[in-house]
């Protein structure tokens, strides 16, 4: 296994990125980014808005993929935004049951890596990788839609 981590250089000025910056939510408040062309990028998720041409990428085929590929995701997203919450996407889930309140020793990293890439793969992953939690490649904060403007990222302490 290759540790990536050594070729990584990491400044003394190195802050935590906000979610609010990342360039989906830059296009709900920054003038820069929003505007008629990310409204129409948008709005082109909605096959009326679907702007189709007989060249590859922008095919009634390819808008019906990459919805396709979005939908759960997008449903999941709108159950709670009547309350300001894109659950799954700028939001943590809370739609789902509880896990186990049990929990499982672990003796050897090394055998449970290998069955989560096994369970992993059976499922359809391709690669899958699995390395030790680093929060400064976490979001330090999330951005709420809903008042334009971004919470603290309070992960549960699962690491």
């Amino acid at each position: 296994m290759t540790d990536f981590g050594d070729d990584i250089e990491i400044g003394p000025d190195f802050v935590r990125f906000d979610q609010k910056d990342d360039i989906f939510n830059r296009a709900d408040w920054d003038p820069a980014i929003a505007g008629p062309k990310a409204t129409a990028f948008y709005e082109g998720y909605f096959m009326a808005g679907a702007k189709t041409r007989a060249v590859e990428g922008f095919t009634v085929w390819d808008y019906a993929f990459r919805n396709a590929a979005w939908h759960v995701a997008d449903v999941l997203s709108d159950i709670k935004r009547s309350e300001g919450r894109h659950e799954g996407f700028t939001d943590l889930f809370t739609l789902h049951r509880p896990g186990s309140s049990t929990k499982v020793e672990i003796p050897d990293p090394a055998v449970m890596t290998t069955e989560i890439k096994r369970v992993a793969k059976l499922l359809g992953a391709d690669l899958v990788g699995v390395a030790r939690y680093d929060d400064r490649w976490t979001y330090a904060t999330t951005y709420r839609r809903a008042i334009h403007d971004a919470i603290p990222n309070a992960l549960p302490n699962a690491c």
